[in-house]
């Protein structure tokens, strides 16, 4: 991907004039591990790291106020009003909204969203 579509070369690195060397790594484990044996930094969603911190592998620090992106749920033409359909993506999205922090619901965008760090105890 180019550099210029990665968001946090965008939003972070260009404006502070940073430019570092980057490695592709295809494996979201073996990245996690070359991170984990200090071989690098990456730069991951929240849900995808928190984990690893829980086990104390990695490190997380948030940049900034963090970045937000909308999800999208792709289904085949004419089976987007299909009650099962519907259902998964309800169940999908209350799942990551319940259970992943950092995760708000776009239905709500005002909803808190939790500002503690894993393993802390969750707002209701």
């Amino acid at each position: 991907m180019q550099r210029q579509r990665l968001d946090i070369w965008r939003h972070f690195l260009l404006p502070a004039g940073i430019s570092p060397q980057l490695k592709s790594v295809d494996n979201t484990l073996l990245l996690i591990q070359m991170v984990s044996a200090r071989m690098g930094i990456a730069a991951l969603p929240h849900w995808v790291v928190e984990s690893f911190e829980r086990q104390g592998l990695i490190v997380t620090k948030t940049l900034g106020e963090g970045l937000w992106s909308r999800l999208y749920a792709a289904v085949r033409d004419g089976e987007q009003r299909q009650p099962v359909m519907d259902a998964f993506i309800r169940s999908a999205r209350n799942h990551a909204c319940d259970h992943l922090p950092f995760v708000k619901n776009a239905e709500r965008p005002n909803a808190d969203v939790p500002t503690v760090r894993p393993g802390s105890p969750q707002p209701l």
